[in-house]
């Protein structure tokens, strides 16, 4: 389990690399799609947070409770704001574990 300033270095050691956008024709507009770097989730999944990559230089985290999303581009600070003591029990989640991260 994470605590306090591990869990903040698990959420911003997801990948910082800004997406390249292949250069078009004048006047076309490209299309950026968020993409999710990594996650992390509470030990019983009701909690978990997104670490969402949009476009070059822009990431974001997105807070999701049950099945809801309670924050979306929200800063780390307001990450810890939400979770409150549940902030410290996040861990990533496991690739072989279900949907919400609960094996």
């Amino acid at each position: 389990m994470f605590q306090g300033r591990a869990a903040s270095r698990e959420l911003q050691g997801c990948s910082s690399r800004a997406a390249r956008m292949p250069p078009g024709p004048l006047g076309t507009v490209a299309v950026v799609e968020p993409v999710v770097e990594g996650a992390l989730v509470t030990p019983d999944g009701f909690w978990r947070v997104e670490a969402v990559r949009y476009g070059p230089g822009q990431r974001w985290y997105r807070v999701i409770h049950a099945t809801t999303v309670v924050e979306e581009k929200a800063s780390l600070g307001t990450v810890q704001r939400i979770l409150g003591d549940a902030y410290g029990t996040l861990a990533p989640v496991d690739a072989a574990a279900g949907e919400n991260g609960v094996a």
